[in-house]
């Protein structure tokens, strides 16, 4: 029997409020000169973590059982209002966040509420159990919102999953599962904040594709003391031990999520996802939560800033992917920061990939070090000493990432260090040549230093410095990726884990993305080269991780 219960229903939460206009700022990190802007005048959006598109919003709590098994499920629901009728203005898509152990429902407030009165309809559910029982109590609610609640004919067929801790891994579970069951919920985003990737059961590690979602997002803290990846040193059995498979925090599901196996993705391509990253300088697990305490631990970032980045970047990145606002976009690339969340000081690394819209010179992924991933060559010239292609993780374990990379070591004496691939002068799969470039906007990297490298000098930054050379001798000179995004040393930390002091530390990449219209003296129809140049002034040697060489939107 069906049955449903409602308590606190539609409770107004808060009065007319102006919308608040404000520009997004760059990066810190991302000074973005002399090549940008993008040529051309840019429209800056609003600040996704102020901005309110409604005035007012309601909420709900609602207890549902569909006698599917999963028993009870109890949740809130929020939409937006125009501060005159309790009933939703039009259709809204629909956002589900599943919380991790030990949070409650409830604990979102601030968030929901924010995303109500930016036109979701936004639930929030508890949650507990297996990720398998978590998945039944997910689609519970989804069915009773979009079948039997009140202002059900308000609710679009557009649904993005929001998960925290262990939701933020129980939500790939659901999409899943939807996929797997045929249903006809539409999934068009997921969003994981500080999620497990726990393989329950002895199963395979959850790895999102473009069937369950076309879009994800992960945002992580250096700072998390629940999923901390790798322990350095401490009193826990596992500190210092070598890692036997990847440490699986969020970076684990990022690079799993869709495929890097094509050069250059149709959009028949089941696996394609579009993919970011945010790994978050001195956040913490616990603090995206409404009661979040300021403790004093100098180290950590605010509650507000925490919540900031959640509101910010969560609606930036709904408002992209349900709403199709592709404004909101370079909030994801790198390439902007929202002004609340920059006035706290925040420094945020990002990665980025574009489902479609991209060509692969080199994922690292067909083995051998001598060839690229269109087929041509990669020559190791001047003083580079060893290079490495293979897993990451296994080549050292401060490595957060689950993928194959290049190991790049430099070190003097010896002539500048440099990397070359070669484009094969023949044609794509449908009939394009490899060597004409003109239709993409970027080129884009993932690179990143090696934590306690030798080779490495703790709290200086790497740069790397990229050339373009076409068939007939042009060259680009010299682009430093210093000026699009910051390649620090790794980020060490000490966490209180269960009661015990541990040291952790990761060896993240970052996206490096170099607008390609303000590069002068090539002909990106014939493009033939591309050179990477490790002689940065006052880098004489350095160890790094280097993935993902694309032509990208």
């Amino acid at each position: 029997m069906h049955a449903r219960v409602a308590a606190s229903f539609l409770v107004v939460a808060i009065a007319q409020l102006p919308a608040v206009a404000a520009a997004a700022q760059h990066s810190p990190h991302s000074p973005h000169a002399p090549l940008d802007p993008l040529c051309a005048e840019l429209k800056l959006p609003n600040d996704p973590a102020v901005h309110r598109e409604y005035g007012c919003y309601y909420f709900g709590n609602y207890v549902w059982n569909d006698g599917s098994g999963a028993g009870n499920v109890t949740g809130r629901i929020y939409w937006p209002s125009d501060c005159s009728s309790s009933t939703p203005p039009g259709v809204h898509p629909l956002v589900l966040l599943m919380h991790g152990d030990g949070h409650a429902y409830t604990d979102y407030g601030y968030l929901m509420s924010h995303l109500a009165r930016n036109g979701f309809i936004a639930a929030t559910i508890s949650n507990s159990g297996s990720n398998l029982e978590r998945t039944g109590q997910a689609l519970t609610y989804l069915n009773f919102i979009r079948n039997s609640w009140t202002h059900k004919t308000h609710v679009q067929n557009n649904i993005g999953l929001v998960g925290h801790s262990r939701g933020g891994e129980a939500v790939l579970t659901v999409a899943r599962r939807i996929k797997e069951l045929g249903l006809t919920h539409n999934v068009n985003a997921i969003i994981s904040l500080a999620p497990t990737d726990n393989a329950e059961g002895g199963g395979a590690h959850e790895s999102i594709q473009g069937g369950e979602s076309e879009s994800f997002l992960v945002i992580y803290g250096t700072d998390d003391e629940d999923v901390f990846g790798w322990c350095v040193d401490g009193p826990l059995p596992s500190c210092s031990v070598p890692l036997s498979e990847p440490m699986h925090t969020g970076f684990s599901l990022y690079d799993r999520a869709g495929s890097e196996g094509e050069t250059e993705p149709f959009p028949l391509y089941d696996e394609v996802v579009t993919k970011a990253m945010l790994f978050v300088e001195r956040a913490n697990h616990n603090k995206w939560r409404s009661e979040c305490i300021d403790t004093a631990i100098s180290s950590l970032i605010s509650c507000d800033a925490h919540w900031n980045i959640a509101r910010g970047y969560m609606n930036a990145f709904l408002r992209w992917q349900l709403r199709g606002e592709s404004i909101y976009k370079d909030f994801f690339t790198g390439r902007w920061m929202p002004p609340s969340v920059a006035a706290e000081g925040v420094r945020i690394h990002t990665q980025y990939s574009a489902g479609y819209g991209r060509r692969v010179l080199d994922n690292f992924e067909q083995g051998g070090a001598g060839t690229n991933t269109l087929g041509g060559s990669l020559t190791i010239g001047g003083a580079i000493q060893i290079i490495t292609e293979g897993t990451t993780w296994d080549y050292d374990s401060t490595s957060p990432h689950d993928t194959q990379s290049l190991v790049v070591q430099w070190a003097p004496p010896g002539l500048a260090p440099w990397l070359r691939w070669f484009i094969p002068n023949s044609t794509t799969p449908l009939g394009a040549r490899w060597r004409d470039v003109r239709g993409f906007d970027f080129f884009s990297l993932r690179a990143g230093q090696l934590y306690n490298s030798p080779f490495n000098t703790e709290d200086e930054p790497k740069e790397i410095y990229v050339e373009f050379r076409d068939a007939f001798g042009g060259s680009s000179g010299l682009i430093r990726t210093g000026q699009f995004a910051e390649l620090p040393y790794p980020r060490d930390t000490q966490v209180l884990y269960a009661g015990q002091l541990i040291h952790v530390a990761k060896s993240p990449m970052t996206t490096v993305r170099i607008p390609l219209c303000g590069v002068k003296n090539v002909d990106f129809e014939n493009l033939s080269q591309v050179y990477f140049w490790f002689t940065a002034p006052g880098s004489s040697s350095g160890e790094m991780f280097i993935d993902n060489l694309e032509f990208t939107d």
